[in-house]
């Protein structure tokens, strides 16, 4: 009887590690962010592709320099990821994929993904590669929306030898389209950096504004800058534009050309009231804001600092450290006002909130759309609210769209707000 319950439990162990084995082998196999598979899983399909003497390898590279997600943060990031994903997958509904040629994701969680394009031996001449895959990127950025037409791509071609495994020709294959892949990126570096130094060059920049006013009574209290190239340039956005901008370092120059814009065209505005201009973590530390030429610029456009509200977010409030809070303080001392950008998206603690003292905090277009549709971001949004009276300072909402938005905003007692909403004939 012993040996038996001994027995029944050494299967009993053996059967969980088992299970334990194959969930951890399926985790991998893959990506629940996407639904897509990874290269493991269809390393089978492209081998069956190899059978007609040759494929090509697709490798497409959306993280580029990786600061997109830390701007955006990881959860907005990977709803870009899915989206590619589903553009990806739509491109087989396009006739563009055959059904036996897969897609997938380098690894669970990654932001590079691969196709196995078939290709008759024939056709293993130069360049035939390169073509076909070129034009799957160029379906894949046609109306591609922001964020999403910036991705870099690779090519290679693997030709069937009997006397190499398969599947070691396709990790071959993938390496080399990754290596291509990495040229193409530093040659994409490359032109996007000439295009930057000429917009600063040439402070080639306009700024538009968007209307920052009191929802109830329809009071323009003043306006956010917004900067817009006036050169066709190789970015995809102005989002695109900022962030390569940030890896760079020319980053502070370039938001020298946009401040030096926005003080400009603020002063062709009757009663401008704060002029809101966005900040990075190397441009809060910029001595320029407290410079005699600064001032200068600000006296001839009819301001003076204590109308100028520099915007933070609140992932560098809260990563910044103790030199980027001893920026900001020095800031507020030469008497420029502060605003907590996209507060409530979950980076900064209330504590660290209250020792910069800001003079408004930004609530987060996340919280903003569709609140009227959410009790929970709803009792979110009222916690900023109380917090932001607690610190004697002014909330905004920030993307206000749809006039249900408004309703739920005034209901809860919102001051101010802006957005799409209230842009007829402001943003010019």
């Amino acid at each position: 009887m012993e040996q038996e319950a001994a027995h029944f439990e050494r299967e009993q162990v053996e059967y969980y590690r088992l299970r334990t084995e194959w969930l951890r082998n399926r985790s991998q196999l893959s990506d629940s962010l996407t639904g897509l598979p990874t290269l493991p899983a269809v390393l089978d399909q492209a081998r069956q592709l190899l059978t007609a003497g040759a494929l090509d390898v697709a490798y497409f590279d959306l993280g580029l320099s990786g600061t997109r997600e830390a701007r955006v943060g990881w959860e907005s990031y990977d709803d870009t990821i899915r989206v590619f994903a589903d553009r990806l997958q739509d491109l087989r509904e396009g006739g563009h994929l055959a059904p036996e040629e897969p897609v997938c994701v380098r690894t669970v969680r990654a932001d590079r993904f691969l196709l196995f394009l078939g290709a008759a031996a024939q056709q293993a001449e130069p360049g035939s590669p390169e073509s076909r895959a070129a034009e799957l990127a160029a379906a894949l950025r046609e109306g591609a929306p922001p964020g999403l037409g910036s991705f870099a791509v690779g090519f290679s071609r693997v030709l069937r030898d009997p006397a190499v495994r398969p599947e070691r020709a396709l990790q071959r294959g993938v390496i080399r389209a990754m290596l291509a892949c990495l040229g193409t990126r530093s040659e994409r570096r490359v032109e996007r950096l000439e295009a930057l130094s000429e917009i600063i060059a040439r402070g080639a920049v306009r700024t538009v504004f968007e209307p920052v006013l009191r929802p109830r009574q329809g009071l323009v209290i003043g306006h956010e800058a917004l900067t817009r190239p006036m050169l066709e340039t190789v970015f995809d956005s102005v989002e695109d534009l900022f962030g390569f901008a940030e890896s760079t370092d020319r980053q502070l120059e370039f938001e020298r050309v946009c401040r030096q814009s926005a003080i400009q065209a603020a002063g062709s505005r009757p009663a401008p009231g704060f002029l809101f201009l966005n900040a990075s973590a190397r441009g809060v530390a910029d001595p320029d804001w407290q410079s005699e030429a600064l001032s200068g610029q600000l006296a001839e456009s009819g301001l003076v600092p204590n109308q100028v509200v520099i915007e933070v977010p609140e992932r560098l409030v809260a990563e910044g450290g103790v030199g980027f809070h001893r920026a900001v303080k020095g800031l507020q001392r030469h008497g420029f006002r502060i605003a907590i950008d996209d507060a409530g998206a979950g980076y900064a603690t209330p504590q660290t909130l209250a020792d910069l003292r800001p003079d408004f905090l930004k609530l987060d277009v996340g919280l903003v759309r569709g609140m009227h549709l959410s009790p929970i971001k709803r009792d979110l949004a009222r916690g900023l609210l109380d917090l932001a009276r607690r610190l004697g300072a002014h909330a905004i909402a920030e993307g206000v769209e749809l006039p249900e938005e408004r309703g739920a905003l005034l209901g809860l007692g919102i001051e101010m707000a802006q957005g799409r909403l209230f842009r007829a004939g402001e943003a010019g």
